[in-house]
């Protein structure tokens, strides 16, 4: 149950359109919702009688941070798959054979593992890219429900199996169109809207390469049909360019043609997106999530991210995956997207602090259709916040506040994660969580995974 909650003495970030930075101030929440923001001073002669009082002094407080680009599945895959491989054989041969020997308990496992890992570091949104059924989509909508968080899940559907551009097995997920779809509309029916708004239920496309012409504009009308969101891998490696290529078109124009391109439309990546890709996007209304991290590993190219802010194409941040990222720390993801634009412009200016905190915060929630809800600090949104404790000799001298949590935070430095008004995460520590069965039950089932999918 909520309780009304009164932080003072902070200095908040509040992401509105003016990006206002208000210091010794005061943030009071009733129920679900910000009730009122201001001088310290004059929220306490206001006469509010909070239940909770916390002193913000040192601390910052920044809306709960979205992640728009997820798997849940591959947390327990982490340090699990080479490090030293490129995409498309660390497909083949390492993720796509540990997801199919997973089942519905390592699945859901992995998705409590995950959700733990975003809530200790401040993500209080999350989109998840793609599920398939054998995961137990079901039990990982409980886990989103029983921990607070707020996440959407998002059904894969596939009908192109040839996906492969190494040759040899297909697309290990491929299943009939017909029922993928029909598990979708199931699934939004009994989920989509539960634990009072915060589960949505979308659909996961795989990528274009696994996706028919047909199908991408069935798609469209079905998430049209259902006003839900579509979520879609978009011109991650020079593969993906040139496979579109050989069918006459671009990412951007293929998106286009099939009507996928538009708002709640979430495409991750998009590290290999033209110029008129890009404006294409912008155009339509549809969002980037950009996955700095990933890409950077997997060796598969800097998206022109420069390139889409001065486009106004909406670009929000992901973290992607366990093995593709190691960790789904949002505050870490930040500091890698802010470096790798200026180093891979040659420019310092290239990309502000302010940017890179919109794009994991409001940017996100307008990626996601929720950005009169949640993504800054403002009166009447969700009570979805994020104190940032800067006692620590990291993160000192405070006064340079966005620098410090930008450049020398981490999500360890988050001390208390509010959503919907109720504290998930008080003093460092879970109030809906047990850490220590999560763990022990973790082990249990990667020893299981390893064992089921040959690796040991």
């Amino acid at each position: 149950m909520s309780k009304s909650i009164l932080i003072t003495h902070a200095t908040v970030f509040t992401m509105d359109t003016n990006n206002r930075v208000l210091r010794d101030t005061g943030v009071y929440t009733e129920g679900d919702r910000i009730i009122s923001i201001g001088p310290s001073e004059l929220l306490a002669r206001q006469g509010f009688r909070p239940e909770i009082t916390i002193d913000g002094s040192g601390k910052v407080i920044l809306p709960g941070l979205i992640d728009t680009h997820v798997h849940l599945i591959e947390a327990i895959m982490r340090g699990l798959v080479p490090d030293d491989v490129n995409l498309h054989l660390w497909l083949k041969e390492w993720l796509w054979p540990l997801q199919q020997a997973c089942d519905a308990s390592i699945g859901i496992t992995s998705a409590e593992l995950c959700i733990a890992e975003m809530l200790r570091t401040g993500t209080t949104c999350f989109l998840e890219a793609q599920l398939h059924s054998n995961w137990g989509i079901e039990g990982m909508a409980r886990a989103v429900l029983d921990s607070g968080i707020r996440g959407n899940l998002s059904k894969m559907v596939i009908d192109t199996p040839s996906y492969d551009p190494t040759g040899g097995a297909s697309h290990p997920f491929a299943e009939d169109k017909g029922h993928s779809i029909n598990t979708f509309r199931n699934l939004h029916r009994e989920l989509n809207g539960k634990g009072e708004g915060r589960l949505g239920i979308w659909l996961g496309v795989n990528n274009p390469r696994a996706c028919s012409d047909d199908l991408g504009r069935e798609l469209n009308q079905v998430a049209i049909d259902h006003n839900t969101g579509l979520t879609m891998h978009v011109a991650e490696t020079k593969v993906d360019l040139d496979n579109m290529s050989a069918r006459g078109t671009t990412p951007g124009k293929w998106l286009e043609k099939t009507g996928l391109a538009g708002q709640m439309r979430v495409f991750a990546h998009g590290v290999w997106l033209t110029e008129q890709d890009i404006s294409i996007l912008e155009k339509s209304g549809a969002s980037v999530a950009h996955c700095p991290s990933s890409n950077m590993k997997l060796g598969s190219g800097v998206a022109p991210v420069t390139k889409m802010i001065q486009s106004r194409l909406n670009v929000s941040l992901g973290c992607d995956g366990g093995p593709s990222n190691d960790c789904y720390d949002l505050i870490r993801e930040m500091k890698t997207a802010a470096l790798l634009h200026k180093v891979s412009n040659l420019d310092p200016r290239a990309i502000t602090a302010t940017e890179v905190l919109r794009m994991a915060s409001i940017n996100g929630a307008k990626a996601i259709g929720l950005e009169k809800e949640i993504g800054s600090i403002e009166v009447g949104k969700k009570a979805d916040l994020v104190i940032i404790d800067l006692h620590d000799v990291r993160l000192y001298p405070p006064q340079g506040s966005d620098s410090n949590i930008l450049y020398a935070a981490s999500g360890t430095d988050v001390s208390h994660v509010i959503i919907d008004g109720r504290f998930v995460i008080e003093d460092r520590k879970f109030s809906t969580i047990d850490e220590e069965e999560l763990l022990l039950k973790t082990e249990r089932e990667t020893d299981r995974l390893l064992r089921v999918a040959g690796k040991t």
